[in-house]
C-alpha cells in the first residue's frame, strides 16, 4: 500500500521567496507599491472600486459688505475601476524516493512558488503601467526611437512631463539593455574632470536626476510597442506609491501525490486572485482579462482630474545599441 506525503506550504517561506526575488523588493523597498489603499476594498467579485476624494471648490475674493449668499459648487466623486486578476499554475514534480524517504520538500517549493509570484506580479504591474500611460489625456510618454539609443536627457523629459510633480519621480525601472546604453550616455557625456585644481562631477549614477532608486530588471515586457522591432523597450519612472497592491483571495496550494515505482510524482496547483493598478487610473476592460487585454492601452482611462496624479512617466526607445 502506497503512503502519500503531502508537505504542507508555509506562508513564512513562501513571503521569503517573493522577497528574496531582488525585482520585488526592490519594487517593496522604493515605496512605489501601496499595500494599504486597497486592503479593505478587495471583496468579492470581478472589479474594485476605489474611491476619490475629489478636490473642494476654489477660493474667491468676497467683499466685507457683501449681502450675496454663497453659491454651492457642485462637487462629484469619483471612483477608479480597478480589475481582478486570477493566476494559477499546475506543476509536476518527478521527485523519486525523497518523497517515499520521508523527505520535506515543502521548504523548496514554498521559496520557489514565492519567487514564481514575485515574478508575475511584477510583470504585470509593469505592463499595467506602460498600458495605462499611453491611455492618458496628456502624453506621459518621451518617444526617442528616432535617436539612436536613450540618453540622460530623455530621463529629463520624462520628468518634465509632469510638470512641477516631475520631482515626485524616485524610481527608475528598465531593462538591462537599456540601463547598459543610459550608463554608457553618462560614461561618454558626463565625466568627473579637474578644472584648475577643483573636481568637477558632471554626472552621478546613483542619483540621476532625483533618481534615487535605479531597478535593473528583464521583467520588464517590450512587447507591447507596435514599432515593428523587437529591439525597442522602454523604461519607467515612478512616484512614491503610484501603484496598488491587494489579494482578494490569498494563494491557495492543493497537492497530490502519486507513489509509483521508480518513481513518485507531485502535484502542485497554485492559484491567487489579486488586484494591481496604477494611481489615477480607471479598467474599462473584461472581467478576468489575458496579458495581452490586461497590457492594451484601450483597456485604460485617465480617472483623475488632473493627469499629473498619475505617478508614472515611460521612455520608449530602441535598447541593446552599444551591448
Amino acid at each position: 500500500m502506497a503512503i502519500s506525503f503531502v508537505p504542507v506550504v508555509d506562508t513564512g517561506l513562501l513571503l521569503e521567496g517573493m522577497f528574496e526575488n531582488k525585482t520585488m523588493a526592490r519594487m517593496l523597498a522604493s515605496q512605489i507599491i501601496d499595500l494599504d489603499a486597497l486592503s479593505v476594498t478587495a471583496r468579492a467579485g470581478d472589479y474594485v472600486n476605489i474611491g476619490r476624494m475629489p478636490l473642494p471648490a476654489d477660493f474667491a475674493r468676497v467683499d466685507i459688505s457683501s449681502t450675496v449668499d454663497l453659491s454651492p459648487t457642485a462637487v462629484s466623486t469619483k471612483a477608479e475601476k480597478a480589475i481582478v486578476l486570477r493566476d494559477a499554475s499546475m506543476n509536476q514534480y518527478n521527485v523519486h524516493d525523497s518523497i517515499r524517504t520521508g523527505g520535506d520538500v515543502s521548504a523548496a517549493l514554498s521559496r520557489g512558488l514565492g519567487d514564481k509570484l514575485a515574478k508575475r506580479i511584477c510583470g504585470q504591474l509593469f505592463r499595467g503601467s506602460i498600458a495605462s500611460v499611453q491611455g492618458l489625456s496628456t502624453s506621459h510618454t518621451v518617444d526617442a526611437t528616432a535617436a539612436t539609443a536613450i540618453t540622460v536627457n530623455d530621463v529629463r523629459k520624462a520628468k518634465q512631463k509632469l510638470g512641477d510633480e516631475g520631482e515626485r519621480m524616485t524610481t527608475l525601472v528598465t531593462t538591462s539593455l537599456m540601463w547598459g546604453d543610459i550608463l554608457r550616455d553618462l560614461s561618454e557625456t558626463y565625466k568627473i574632470t579637474n578644472v584648475a585644481g577643483t573636481v568637477i562631477l558632471d554626472g552621478a549614477i546613483n542619483s540621476l536626476m532625483g533618481l534615487t532608486n535605479i531597478i535593473v530588471t528583464d521583467l520588464v515586457p517590450d512587447d507591447q510597442f507596435a514599432i515593428g522591432s523587437a529591439t525597442v523597450g522602454c523604461a519607467l519612472l515612478y512616484a512614491p506609491k503610484a501603484l496598488y497592491l491587494a489579494y482578494q483571495r490569498a494563494m491557495q496550494i492543493e497537492y497530490q501525490d502519486n507513489i509509483l515505482q521508480p518513481s513518485t510524482l507531485k502535484y502542485v496547483k497554485a492559484s491567487m486572485d489579486w488586484i494591481g493598478h496604477p494611481h489615477g487610473c480607471t479598467w474599462g476592460g473584461s472581467a478576468n482579462p489575458t496579458d495581452l487585454a490586461w497590457g492594451t492601452s484601450g483597456n485604460w482611462t485617465q480617472q483623475a482630474t488632473d493627469h499629473r496624479e498619475v505617478g508614472i512617466a515611460m521612455i520608449v526607445a530602441n535598447e541593446g545599441v552599444y551591448a
